[in-house]
């Protein structure tokens, strides 16, 4: 009975170690995503598109709301146009939920931004934007790069404060 209860004892110490080992690395990849995640943020704040460059993996894919599937050069361009149209005022995302898988991680995060443009007539409007998005990223020994994006919700989009529908 004694080796019995050795036994299970040693077996729950064991299958312990790679549950706190997941754990730790669980939560080094959600800092580590967290600082990408204020990259972009201060990337488009400052209007610089190149640091989705480095951060987007060459087989990059957007899934937008509509359906639409798009590339890395698409969304690479879409953000060097939006850098020139818009200017960021606010921008924050946030991880609602994490999972990790060896050198993957799915991250369902929340993104809110408010920024202003000009009309065809140069007259300033407000545009805020509220989403839910499930990201994939990939590690890589460069670090994390974002290879998916999918837009599951949007959670609101305001001009001038007022409701848009698209």
């Amino acid at each position: 009975m004694k080796r019995l209860l050795i036994v299970l004892a040693v077996l729950l110490i064991a299958e312990s170690v790679p549950v706190a080992v997941r754990a730790d690395s669980k939560n080094d990849t959600r800092k580590e995503l967290k600082a990408a995640y204020v990259r972009i943020a201060d990337a488009l704040k400052n209007n610089d598109p190149a640091v989705f460059e480095e951060l987007l993996a060459p087989d990059f894919q957007v899934k937008l709301i509509n359906g639409e599937t798009h590339d890395r050069e698409w969304i690479l361009n879409y953000i060097r146009n939006n850098a020139k149209a818009f200017k960021v005022l606010k921008l924050s995302i946030k991880i609602k939920k994490l999972t990790v898988s060896g050198n993957e991680a799915i991250a369902l995060i929340e993104q809110k931004s408010s920024r202003t443009f000009n009309d065809a007539e140069g007259k300033s409007h407000r545009l805020d934007v509220g989403a839910i998005q499930q990201e994939t990223w990939v590690k890589t020994a460069e670090g994390w790069r974002l290879r998916h994006n999918v837009e599951l919700k949007r959670l609101y989009v305001k001009q001038d404060g007022k409701p848009i529908t698209q």
